[in-house]
C-alpha cells in the first residue's frame, strides 16, 4: 500500500526542503508545490511534495497512519465501490 505521509518543512530551498513527520525525516522535491515556508505542513509521497495540507488536516492524518499500523482498523468492514463502478451482473 503506498501513503502519502504528513510531515513538516524544517529547511527549505527553492526547490528542494527537508521535511520531519512520522519519526522521519526526508529530502523532498517541491516542484508540484512551489518554494515553502519553513513550518509548512505538506504530504510527502515518494519524495515529492505533494501538496500543502491544511493545519486540520495534519491530526486525522497522523491518527489514520498510528490506527493503520497498529492494527486498530483490521476489523474495519471492507469498502465498497461506488454504485456506478459496479458490475451489473443480473
Amino acid at each position: 500500500m503506498c501513503l502519502g505521509l504528513p510531515m513538516r518543512v524544517t529547511h527549505a530551498t527553492e526547490w528542494q526542503a527537508t521535511v520531519e513527520g512520522c519519526g522521519e525525516v526526508r529530502t523532498v522535491t517541491l516542484l508540484w508545490t512551489g518554494p515553502l515556508a519553513i513550518g509548512t505542513p505538506v504530504l510527502v509521497h515518494q519524495d515529492r511534495a505533494v501538496r500543502v495540507l491544511d493545519e486540520a488536516e495534519v491530526g486525522p492524518l497522523i491518527a489514520a497512519i498510528a490506527a493503520l499500523s497498529t492494527g486498530q482498523l483490521a476489523e474495519a468492514p471492507p469498502p465498497r465501490l461506488p454504485e456506478h463502478l459496479r458490475v451489473n451482473h443480473g
